[in-house]
C-alpha cells in the first residue's frame, strides 16, 4: 500500500539523516528530516505513525542543538512531548527526558518562559524518578540541575 511505501521511505530518509549527522552536514539532516515527516505526516494514524514522528520531531531537535537553534529546538521538543504524552506509559523514559530537556532550555529563557521551564524540568525529573528510581545517576543529576535552575542558577551545558 502507499501507507507502507511512505512507511518504508521515511525510515530510509531517518538513515540518511543519520549518514549526514554523521558527516557534519547538518543543512542535508533536516532536509531528509523534513521529507520523512512529510511522508508520515500524509500516511494513516496506525499506532506505528505516532512512535515514527516523535522519533523524527526527536531527530529534528536535535538538528536544532547542532545547529545551535534554539528556537527550533524549543519548537521540535514541544512538539514531541505534546506526542509523547498521547502515546502510552511505554514511552514515559523518552518522555521524562523530552519534558526534562525541553525544560532546561526554556528556564534559560524570561519569566514566563523560565517558569514553564521550571514546570518541565519538574515533570521530567518526577517521571524519571519513577522509571529510573531515585537513585539513578541521571535522575540524581538532574535534580541536582533543577535544584539549580529554581535557585536562578544559570549553571547548565555551557563549559561542557
Amino acid at each position: 500500500s502507499l501507507d507502507n511505501e511512505r512507511f518504508y521511505l521515511s525510515g530510509f530518509l531517518l538513515s540518511l539523516a543519520d549518514v549526514h549527522e554523521a558527516k557534519g552536514e547538518y543543512a542535508e539532516m533536516k532536509d531528509a528530516l523534513d521529507e520523512s515527516l512529510r511522508l508520515i505526516d500524509e500516511m494513516a494514524e496506525d499506532g506505528e505513525r505516532s512512535r515514527r514522528r516523535l522519533h523524527v520531531l526527536e531527530k529534528l531537535a536535535l538538528n536544532a542543538t547542532l545547529t545551535k537553534n534554539q528556537k527550533a529546538n524549543i519548537t521540535y521538543l514541544e512538539e514531541a512531548i505534546a506526542l509523547g504524552q498521547q502515546i502510552s506509559d511505554q514511552e514515559s523514559y523518552r518522555l521524562g527526558t523530552l519534558l526534562y530537556d525541553c525544560g532546561r532550555l526554556n528556564a534559560a529563557g524570561k519569566r514566563q518562559q523560565r517558569e514553564r521551564g521550571i514546570e518541565q524540568m519538574s515533570k521530567g525529573v518526577d517521571i524519571l524518578s519513577r522509571v529510573c528510581g531515585r537513585h539513578d545517576s541521571r535522575v540524581v543529576e538532574a535534580r541536582e540541575t533543577l535544584e539549580a535552575a529554581m535557585k536562578g542558577g544559570n549553571d547548565d551545558d555551557e563549559r561542557r
